[in-house]
């Protein structure tokens, strides 16, 4: 048959050979360029993890950092809370004492004010009253009547007066006692011991003092209270 290379030609031999030839030529170049992809992507997946492995390493680096310091700044708070924990502990005995001493303070000298105005009151009341016994005896005999009606009723009594009172007021001392002692007698005597001014009433109770300091400290008991 026309145009059929038999097998046996020499010239299909040549050309089953020619073309073995090439399919292998072209297969290496295949090949070559496959393996050339291969490694070209395998370069760019190891790139690519290199790049990933540094980028988790700065993240890692970035996050350690700011890790650390954060625990380090909570380290540093919690030293600091416990060292002034610590020193309040130490402080606060101290503060404690401190605020009472203070408060004892202002109470001590509230006292001493409180003291000193009552002190100074009771003076000047004890110049007024000196110097309007000095103007006005009637004063003494405001007493003597005061002790007489404490004294009503409680038998015999005795109005010790100061030696001088008792010259000037003696008599109307003695007046004023039997009209409140209509039933037992009443004695008035001098005594250098009383106060000018004031008066001492006796009877088998007990005793009246109705002398100038006695009135006052009677006043500044009032006022202290």
């Amino acid at each position: 048959m026309a145009g059929i290379i038999k097998s046996g030609d020499p010239a299909g031999r040549t050309l089953g050979a020619s073309s073995a030839a090439f399919n292998f030529s072209d297969l290496r170049d295949q090949a070559g360029n496959y393996l050339q992809t291969v490694q070209e992507k395998a370069q760019k997946i190891v790139a690519d993890a290199q790049a990933q492995g540094a980028e988790i390493q700065r993240n890692a680096a970035i996050s350690g950092k700011a890790a650390a310091e954060k625990a380090a700044k909570k380290l540093a708070q919690d030293s600091a809370a416990a060292q002034v924990r610590e020193q309040l502990q130490t402080l606060l005995p101290a503060l404690n004492k401190l605020m009472s001493e203070v408060d004892q303070a202002r109470l001590d000298w509230r006292g001493r004010w409180q003291e000193n105005v009552v002190d100074l009151a009771v003076a000047i009341a004890e110049r007024v009253i000196r110097r309007e016994l000095a103007a006005q005896p009637q004063i003494t005999l405001d007493l003597v009547q005061e002790a007489l009606e404490l004294a009503s009723g409680v038998g015999k009594v005795r109005i010790r007066l100061h030696p001088q009172d008792h010259q000037a007021l003696g008599a109307e001392v003695q007046s004023l006692a039997a009209a409140f002692q209509k039933i037992s007698s009443a004695e008035v005597v001098a005594d250098p011991k009383i106060e000018r001014g004031g008066c001492v009433l006796q009877t088998d109770f007990g005793e009246i003092d109705q002398q100038i300091p006695t009135q006052l400290a009677r006043l500044k008991q009032e006022l202290v209270d």
